[in-house]
């Protein structure tokens, strides 16, 4: 019989907490699969790590976490597949924005042993603002990420331990599955609200954490460094010809130089994080039984 672990980062989701574990345990009854839920409480400050607690209590099945502090989705995510024992895994939001009902298609295209990552992609973007549906396909364009693609996939072992293997500290998880390369086979579905609790995300969050993920992508910062430099070519090669430079062309010259500087800065400062080799995470608090427990010592990275 295979098994299976699923991680579940979670930061402020008291409310979401039961109703994931209720859902999770009516799509997996009956099923012929060893099933665990490793919850990683990402440094919570309402009640969701009792509320994990007790349904750790209540039920073997549930392992858990908990972060010192906040560290970050992409802290959580490695900090559940580095407590993985099992043949699969998979991560999944705890607002049940990523459908659960999914589960069982994505053990069966797993059976495949050509295919090592289920994935689910999000199609449709009607119930999304105007401006939100051009940041998301403008960011998957500029990322070089699957459009759709979500953290909700399902993997084998061997793309577990090639996900592992990447130990940069300033990750983006979709683009690491793009980078490792391994054969994946998608499921579509529409967009679904959350169940409970309010988002974390807003305008302002969005935007940060797209720059950030996409000052680490290849495709974007090859594509920003030549427009910049396009632009400051056109502009001189136009003041040459003119043998003057207008005040506009000044002006665009000044913009693009600084906006090079900026983008140069940014990226001496990822280089710094990642020359630092501090750990992603801490962990203040387990719950993780002897059956979920390690072949190895993963307590902080």
């Amino acid at each position: 019989m295979k098994s299976l672990t699923i991680i579940v980062p979670c930061f402020n989701e008291e409310a979401c907490i039961p109703l994931f574990y209720n859902e999770v345990s009516a799509v997996m009854k009956d099923r012929n699969i060893a099933w665990h839920i490793l919850f990683v409480d990402d440094g919570s400050s309402d009640h969701t790590l009792p509320k994990i607690r007790v349904l750790s209590e209540k039920d073997g099945r549930v392992a858990y976490l908990s972060f010192s502090r906040n560290f970050g989705k992409e802290a959580a995510m490695l900090a559940g597949l580095e407590q993985v024992r099992t043949d699969l895994a998979v991560c999944m939001d705890a607002d049940l924005q990523h459908p659960c009902g999914l589960l069982p298609q994505m053990l069966e295209i797993l059976e495949d042993p050509s295919v090592h990552i289920a994935g689910a992609k999000r199609k449709g973007r009607q119930d999304q603002s105007f401006l939100r549906r051009i940041g998301s396909i403008l960011y998957a364009r500029f990322s070089g990420c699957t459009d759709g693609a979500t953290d909700f996939r399902m993997m084998d072992q061997m793309a577990i331990k090639a996900l592992l293997s990447c130990r940069e500290s300033d990750r983006y998880m979709k683009g690491l599955f793009d980078h490792i390369g391994f054969s994946t086979r998608w499921i579509e579905y529409e967009n679904v609200e959350r169940q409970a609790g309010k988002t974390k995300w807003n305008i302002k969050s969005l935007v940060s954490y797209a720059l950030r993920d996409l000052l680490i992508s290849e495709t974007f910062i090859k594509t920003v460094f030549g427009f910049v430099f396009a632009l400051l070519a056109c502009s001189t090669l136009v003041a040459m010809i003119q043998k003057n430079m207008s005040l506009v062309l000044l002006l665009l010259a000044f913009t693009m130089q600084t906006s090079l500087l900026l983008l140069l800065s940014l990226l001496l400062q990822k280089v710094l994080i990642e020359t630092k080799h501090r750990p992603l995470y801490f962990i203040e608090e387990s719950g993780i039984s002897a059956d979920h427990a390690p072949s190895r010592n993963t307590s902080s990275i």
